[in-house]
């Protein structure tokens, strides 16, 4: 019991040293999307979750933090539709994470902590002919 009650400890202290990201930054990120011209609605998937969120140019959502990319598909009356990939990348400052028992890598990595989106993102629209 003894033995336990340390490695629940070692895993406690693990997490608080650790500063995991998904805790300071949480398991959520904003994503801005504008569009050229502005006024389109846009539409937000991953391939795991499908159709995620909406909004209006220039809007912003809350979106599930996740190393899969995101996809935005753009539409707009006299243009066509525009759609555009944005790749998740890992955080910089994940390297201590990494490197002190890797605890918190592991929570990151489960709550998507490890990966950031761009802040701002512009999707640009041509007019149909």
């Amino acid at each position: 019991m003894r033995h336990l009650l340390k490695w629940i400890t070692l895993v406690a202290a693990a997490f608080a040293v650790n500063g995991c990201s998904s805790f300071l930054h949480g398991a959520h990120e904003k994503i801005e999307i504008t569009t050229s011209p502005a006024g389109a609605y846009c539409k937000m998937y991953r391939d795991s979750a499908g159709f995620m969120k909406s909004v209006v140019t220039p809007g912003s959502k809350y979106i599930q933090r996740s190393g899969e990319p995101v996809t935005v598909v753009c539409e707009k009356d006299g243009y066509e539709t525009a759609s555009l990939v944005i790749s998740s990348e890992k955080r910089k400052e994940m390297v201590g994470n990494v490197t002190t028992l890797g605890v918190g890598a592991v929570v990151d990595a489960v709550g998507g902590g490890l990966y950031e989106l761009p802040d701002k993102v512009e999707v640009i629209m041509k007019k149909a002919q």
